[in-house]
């Protein structure tokens, strides 16, 4: 085991999945074996896995078990990427933007990031069913369940 201590964990950024569980919602940190909380909204339960990560960590120091490296390709996401789009659709985009008093780069990033919020609460609603849509082609017809987070050191 590393001589790490619980600071140094706390700090790591680790992926997140969370996704409906009956009447609520279940959130987990795959790499830590166990890491789970439950609750009963999306927001609930990704507040609450903080403090599951350090209950997690803090036993597995104090039982000196190891406590595995996360395994976020950080690297490999800059945060900028190329999308093509209709012009009509950039054109208006770039009127809204002027409209709103903002750059097209933040209101893109505004508008992807409330798509991914809502995509989070109703997955159904934003996923094309239709032949070579996204769920299209899924055994039995199953949804995509699970949505993925960063959990912020």
């Amino acid at each position: 085991m590393s001589e790490k201590d619980l600071e140094h964990y706390l700090h790591v950024p680790n992926r997140i999945e969370s996704y409906p569980d009956g009447g609520g919602y279940t959130a987990a940190i795959p790499v830590l074996p166990g890491c789970l909380t439950f609750g009963d909204s999306l927001q609930e339960v990704l507040d609450l896995i903080g403090d599951a990560k350090a209950g997690w960590l803090e036993l597995a120091i104090e039982n000196r078990q190891p406590i595995p490296e996360p395994t976020l390709p950080v690297e490999d996401h800059s945060g900028k990427f190329t999308v093509r789009l209709p012009r009509s659709l950039h054109r208006r985009l770039a009127e809204r933007a002027k409209t709103e008093g903002i750059s097209l780069n933040q209101l893109v990033n505004v508008t992807l990031a409330e798509a991914v919020c809502k995509a989070q609460e109703m997955p159904h609603r934003l996923l094309d069913r239709r032949p070579g849509g996204v769920t299209h082609g899924m055994k039995g017809g199953a949804q995509p369940r699970a949505a993925l987070h960063d959990l912020p050191g």
